[in-house]
């Protein structure tokens, strides 16, 4: 079948998605998906995977990331945090005290960490126990497209790697502006 497709409009620089089709990307887990996939360290998935009724499964397969993005209805949340490790949000539109009660309180329903991207403002982390924060590098953005991404990417990684959290923040910062000066997120 087609693979998903997306339109995508750049305004001022930013992204904004004007449709979509997700073409054959809608699948079911087989048991040699899950096998391969326990052979890694971490899964990451998102709002836009389609995989939400499988979360459990991946959970058990290896630590989970998920991706919120901008979704933060309850009846969403409910079933997917029990299964999250690391759990991301994009909260551009919170204020800091806002953005640090969200964090606390989706710490409390499970995952060990929660991140939230900002857009230019300071992206913010919490574990359980330390807050911490990370401005972004300016730029001049060609295009937003997939900065979200690089910084939640290059946070795992060196959430992997065993890095300093303030380094893998300072080093996801960056992979994000240098996303945004590149046309179509690569």
């Amino acid at each position: 079948g087609l693979n998903a497709t997306a339109d995508v409009a750049i305004i001022d620089g930013n992204r904004e998605f004007l449709g979509s089709d997700p073409g054959v990307s809608k699948f079911r887990l087989t048991p040699d998906d899950l096998a391969y996939l326990s052979t890694f360290d971490l899964i990451h998935s998102s709002e836009s995977s389609y995989l939400e009724d499988q979360l459990d499964r991946l959970a058990g397969a290896a630590q989970l990331s998920f991706d919120f993005s901008v979704r933060r209805e309850e009846s969403y949340l409910a079933p997917i945090l029990p299964h999250v490790a690391i759990a991301e949000f994009s909260l551009s539109d919170l204020d800091d005290a806002d953005t640090r009660d969200w964090l606390e309180a989706i710490h409390a329903r499970g995952p060990r960490i929660v991140l939230a991207t900002r857009g230019s403002g300071d992206a913010m982390v919490f574990d359980g126990h330390r807050h911490r924060r990370q401005p972004s590098v300016p730029s001049e953005p060609i295009d937003t497209l997939g900065a979200g991404d690089a910084f939640i990417a290059r946070f795992l990684v060196g959430h992997l790697r065993s890095e300093p959290v303030a380094d893998a923040l300072e080093a996801a910062s960056v992979a994000a502006a240098e996303t945004c000066a590149a046309f179509g997120a690569f």
